[in-house]
Parts: C-alpha cells; sequence; structure tokens
C-alpha cells in the first residue's frame, strides 16, 4: 500500500494521531510525565515522543529514563 501524502491545511484531527515533540517540567515543558501521558491516552494518541532538551551526560538522565520506561516508553 503506498503512502497518502497530503497537505497540512488537507490534515483532519483522525490524520494526526501522535505527538512527537514533547518538553515535560523535567526541562522546559508546562506539565510532568504522568499529566502528558494521562492526556496523550485522553486524545487517543498512538505514539508520543518525550524529547528534552538534554545530552546523555546530564546528572538527571538516567534516573529521566528510568522513570519513562515505567510508562512503556523508551
Amino acid at each position: 500500500m503506498k503512502p497518502v501524502f497530503k497537505r497540512f491545511n488537507e490534515l483532519k484531527a483522525e490524520d494526526i494521531c501522535f505527538d512527537f515533540q514533547m518538553h515535560t517540567t523535567q526541562t522546559d515543558g508546562a506539565d510532568t510525565v504522568e499529566a502528558m501521558i494521562a492526556r496523550a491516552k485522553e486524545l487517543k494518541l498512538k505514539s508520543i515522543a518525550i524529547t528534552e532538551h538534554v545530552n546523555r551526560n546530564n546528572t538527571w538522565f538516567a534516573s529521566f529514563k528510568e522513570k519513562l520506561s515505567l510508562y512503556g516508553l523508551h
């Protein structure tokens, strides 16, 4: 099956079932991981990506990554 490409202004709500640019209060976002996951579920999103502004050498990254894995995010 060939993919169907649409112009942005042709998209409908049912065409958008993901958010791949999310930031939590861990960096510069407005909500916690828990709140964002709950909202994603309410919106029936199929996929999300938490995209914090950090490098892997940061002191809190390992524990944050472990917390995300509790929700099935990796």
